[in-house]
């Protein structure tokens, strides 16, 4: 009879993945020596909570960084495409523990794959503090390692959390709504991890500008690249590009160009036209700013992106 072996799945959420994950497989270690260790990754993150992450490929190398940077010996795996009931039985014969905070296990209790491995399962649960890892863990190596710190820099990861201060409230919320959207609009058109992280950089920074004052738009800006917008407050797109560029070190081109049409678009491209449609149909629009925004938005959102833009671009040219 072959020895029963040990395995360990960790389930979480890894947004951002962290130093508290590492102590926490380490002293699991610890307590059941096992021989395999999994980590699980949902691909299927951005429909949960209303929590966004970075596309999948960022957001899966900031776990694999994570995991080399100290030394833990473990695979990675797509939760919903591997977690199912062929690939767990390959185990079955073995002692299977499953790793998973309190709160998730809730969630999952109601999906049927997990109802139909609990025969097989020993479930350890943790609890970890809500928020934890949202009060500026941005530049802290100690939360996140140095080999994710400049990850993250360098592929400018968790914007929204460097602009909070910087803007008023009431704008930050706004740019938090249309994050989302943007990003359930890029997800429901099938973008690619690149655009869809083109797409969640240029909603983060889209109103940057509007900080700006007339007066230093017109310092800014010539009078022919002001004659191209019916009122100065439209410029603030503009103004948004140069600071994005200037002050955040956001070279890409499709992203400054998203970014500068926002307000008054002339341009085609999917990113533009993602932040575009995200902007006018974000959930705190009314129907003064755009009629029928609802049934635009869930059009949008299910792959019909080129038809709503063309409908909201008309609508928008109507109001200005």
């Amino acid at each position: 009879m072959k020895e029963q072996k040990i395995i360990l799945i960790f389930y979480a959420k890894f947004n951002p993945p962290t130093n508290f994950h590492i102590l926490l497989i380490k002293k699991i270690i610890k307590k059941i020596n096992p021989n395999k260790i999994f980590i699980a990754i949902d691909r299927n993150k951005t429909k949960v909570d209303h929590e966004i992450f970075p596309p999948f490929s960022y957001h899966k190398q900031m776990i694999k960084n994570l995991i080399v940077e100290n030394k833990i010996n473990c695979n990675l795996f797509d939760f919903f495409e591997n977690f199912n009931i062929n690939n767990v039985n390959k185990y079955k014969n073995n002692k299977i523990y499953f790793l998973i905070d309190t709160e998730k296990i809730k969630l999952l209790q109601k999906n049927k794959k997990i109802t139909k491995i609990k025969q097989f399962v020993n479930f350890i649960c943790y609890h970890s503090k809500k928020n934890e890892t949202k009060n500026f863990i941005y530049f802290d190596k100690k939360v996140l390692g140095k080999t994710n710190i400049d990850y993250i820099k360098n592929n400018h990861l968790y914007l929204e959390h460097v602009i909070k201060n910087k803007l008023p409230l009431s704008r930050y919320l706004h740019t938090l709504r249309v994050l989302d959207t943007a990003t359930k609009i890029a997800y429901g058109n099938n973008f690619n991890d690149k655009e869809i992280l083109q797409v969640q950089i240029a909603a983060i920074l889209h109103d940057i500008g509007k900080t700006y004052s007339d007066e230093q738009i017109r310092k800014i800006l010539s009078n022919n690249q002001l004659k191209w917008f019916p009122t100065i407050h439209c410029a603030h797109g503009l103004i948004g590009a140069k600071i994005a560029k200037n002050q955040y070190s956001i070279s890409d081109k499709t992203i400054l160009v998203a970014i500068a049409n926002h307000v008054i678009c002339k341009d085609n491209s999917k990113v533009t036209k993602a932040l575009f449609c995200a902007d006018k149909l974000e959930p705190a629009r009314t129907k003064k700013d755009i009629p029928h925004r609802l049934q635009l938005y869930h059009k949008c959102i299910n792959n019909g992106l080129n038809k709503i833009f063309q409908k909201v671009i008309t609508l928008n040219k109507e109001k200005y």
